[in-house]
C-alpha cells in the first residue's frame, strides 16, 4: 500500500469514529482505537480486510513464509 492510501484509510476511520489522533510527530502519526464514555473500547466486530489482503500479496507471502506463518 501506498502513504497515500494508508492516510485516505487513517482518515475515513477517524470520520467515522473508529480512532482517534494519539499523538503527531512530523510524518508519524499515532492512533488508538475510540472509547465511550465509560471508557470501554468501541465494538469491533467488522472484518480485518486489510490484513487479509496484504497477506495474499506476494511480497507478504515471502515474509510470512521466512518466519514459517505460511509454506512458500
Amino acid at each position: 500500500m501506498t502513504r497515500k492510501q494508508v492516510d485516505q484509510a487513517s482518515n475515513k476511520m477517524r470520520e467515522n469514529g473508529e480512532i482517534v489522533l494519539k499523538q503527531k510527530a512530523w510524518r508519524c502519526n499515532t492512533y488508538v482505537y475510540a472509547e465511550d464514555d465509560e471508557g470501554q473500547p468501541i465494538s469491533r466486530d467488522g472484518i480485518n480486510t486489510i490484513f487479509q489482503e496484504c497477506r495474499k500479496s506476494p511480497a507478504m507471502r515471502r515474509v510470512l513464509a521466512v518466519y514459517g506463518r505460511v509454506s512458500p
